[in-house]
């Protein structure tokens, strides 16, 4: 049988296999790398996990996986079943400035790209990268007040202060804060404004309010 790539031997044989390797090889990886990305990529979909508070922290002190182990657990004891499927899911996104420009500028890159992520709404900060991020006067295009997730009076000192307004609140002044070890905490607990209006993401946004005022008590 004659076609594009000479005689075709017989199937299966010893001159079939090397006839396919010679003329199809490319062919056959190329398929197989697609399988095995299309494959990869539904596993993924599959066992990931629906995250119900999702949060965005991002300091210059490295926190060790005890640490993020206590914080994910505080906060998951103080928030909601979001999404309704019988579990409450904490996904913690840790940043870590080192003064290195190229390490600092790829987490600023990651840093805004999580403010554009309708889920993340929580950001433990330390104060720099507030300073960064709001400057003065510009606190409102970004975060939401406290006093509209919180009805306690924090002192000045112990809150992020632009335009006048309080953004975020020191964790240390919190006693789940205190209760799980992070009294020396530099960090402040910010909830970003919703940016959309869709009724999930209002809910979202309304359960994560809930969660930083609880936080904060």
């Amino acid at each position: 049988m004659a076609e594009k790539y000479g005689t075709v031997p017989k199937r299966f044989t010893a001159k079939w296999w090397e006839y396919v390797r010679d003329y199809y090889k490319w062919r056959i990886l190329v398929t197989a790398f697609a399988l095995i990305l299309i494959g990869y990529t539904v596993w993924q979909v599959k066992t990931a996990t629906d995250y119900d508070v999702m949060v965005t922290l991002a300091s210059s002190h490295g926190y060790g996986d005890g640490e993020i182990a206590a914080m994910t657990d505080m906060i998951r004891q103080n928030s909601a079943d979001i999404n309704g499927d019988g579990e409450i899911n904490v996904g913690i996104t840790q940043l870590v400035y080192t003064g290195d420009l190229q390490i600092d500028t790829a987490y600023d890159t990651k840093f805004i790209l999580s403010l554009q992520d309708s889920e993340c709404l929580i950001y433990l900060m330390d104060k720099e990268r507030f300073d960064r991020l709001v400057g003065d006067g510009g606190g409102d295009e970004t975060f939401t007040p406290v006093s509209d997730w919180s009805d306690t009076d924090f002192d000045d000192n112990d809150c992020y202060i632009s335009g006048g307004v309080k953004y975020g609140v020191k964790v240390a002044s919190g006693g789940e804060w205190k209760k799980h070890g992070f009294a020396d905490a530099g960090l402040y607990l910010a909830v970003r404004k919703n940016y959309k209006e869709p009724e999930n993401t209002a809910k979202l946004y309304e359960a994560c309010k809930n969660t930083a005022d609880k936080l904060m008590r």
